[in-house]
């Protein structure tokens, strides 16, 4: 039996990646913040231990990673990704000082066989065309600096202290349990409530995958030998256009949906990281491709949100 630990256990890529770790029958950890909404996964945590720790606090940190000794840790805790999390003071505690506590005690757990940090397509900045994870950073708000101090903090602790550590920059995810107010799960409660939607951009280009590709290319992150310190990009390897994705959604979900477009241009460089897509050439080394196509994802998620929109 493993010890798995989970940060950030009650968002959006963390519940799904926790919903999965439970089946495997090892001893999953989660940590939550204090107020943390825990709706994705109320069901599921049975079957976990729950650590209520504020990952800014070094010692609260130090005494988790102390009692827990886990093998594998997937840190998915981040603060700043949604439009509403604006506090840079928060974003620096979580996304840089709380990695930092993180990656301070797990040092000195000589048991840790793999740290999978969740990097975003926002440290490449506004790019377009393929990405590769050799590609220049360019970070263009608070969150992506963040997000890049974290990465960079992975790779030091890995050369220079020696700690078996690995980035997965995640594209765009969707799926279920998203988070409302994302593009894609506002278009999925339209389509299932029969609602018109107001879309600043139909222009803007993302690198859509899917959720169980996310989990599954985090999982064999963490038992590929071999990898320690380096980065790859988690996505499809196409880009799709706002436009194509809510046709898509029309056709799978049998739906007239009603799209209102106030200005093409308008959004066009909101918080979307890029207009371009993975290159997947690196990957392959994790023994990872994505499985699920666009339009195959986005029937799954339309199901799901039609069983579970009183969440919505």
């Amino acid at each position: 039996m493993t010890r798995v630990l989970v940060t950030g256990a009650s968002g959006f890529i963390g519940s799904n990646l926790t919903r999965n770790l439970v089946k495997t029958g090892d001893q999953i950890n989660v940590l939550v913040r204090e107020k943390s909404n825990l709706w994705r996964i109320n069901d599921v945590l049975p079957n976990c231990n729950i650590h209520t720790v504020d990952l800014s606090d070094s010692k609260e940190v130090k005494s988790l990673i102390t009692k827990v000794k886990p093998e594998i840790v997937y840190h998915c805790a981040t603060f700043g990704v949604y439009p509403n999390q604006k506090d840079i003071t928060k974003n620096v505690q979580t996304n840089v000082i709380g990695t930092l506590n993180l990656l301070t005690s797990l040092h000195e757990n000589l048991e840790l066989e793999r740290l999978v940090n969740l990097g975003s397509v926002f440290e490449y900045g506004y790019k377009s065309n393929s990405i590769k994870e050799t590609d220049l950073t360019e970070p263009f708000d608070s969150y992506s600096v963040t997000k890049v101090s974290q990465t960079k903090l992975v790779e030091y602790y890995s050369h220079q202290k020696k700690m078996p550590a690995v980035t997965l920059r995640i594209f765009t995810p969707y799926g279920t349990f998203e988070e409302p107010g994302r593009l894609i799960s506002d278009v999925m409660v339209a389509a299932v409530k029969k609602k018109p939607l107001r879309i600043l951009s139909r222009k803007a280009k993302r690198d859509f995958v899917y959720i169980d590709d996310v989990t599954s290319a985090l999982i064999k992150a963490s038992k590929k030998s071999g990898i320690d310190g380096e980065i790859f990009n988690i996505g499809s390897g196409t880009a799709t256009s706002v436009e194509d994705l809510v046709s898509l959604v029309r056709k799978v979900a049998n739906t007239d949906l009603e799209v209102l477009w106030p200005d093409d241009d308008q959004g066009k460089n909101e918080k979307t990281g890029t207009d371009g897509f993975a290159d997947l050439q690196k990957v392959k080394k994790i023994d990872w491709k994505p499985e699920v196509s666009l339009k195959d994802g986005l029937s799954r998620t339309y199901d799901w949100f039609s069983q579970n929109i009183k969440m919505y």
